[in-house]
């Protein structure tokens, strides 16, 4: 489970070439979104972050 502060890296989907190398740190804990999928929001990504699922993100 991912928690606030994490430093993470976008795999796996269309923007993982585009921040490749890029460190992003996660802004909230980690949340649900349905029976399949979990969610974060990412700091650096815009003014109020990005979510993404976390599936395509690991830990660094």
């Amino acid at each position: 489970m991912f928690k606030k502060g994490d430093k993470v890296i976008i795999h796996s989907h269309r923007y993982a070439k585009l921040y490749k190398g890029k460190e992003f740190t996660c802004a909230a804990n980690e949340q649900k979104w349905d029976d399949d999928n979990n969610y974060i929001i990412l700091k650096e990504l815009g003014i109020e972050g990005k979510s993404f699922f976390t599936h395509y993100l690991t830990r660094v």
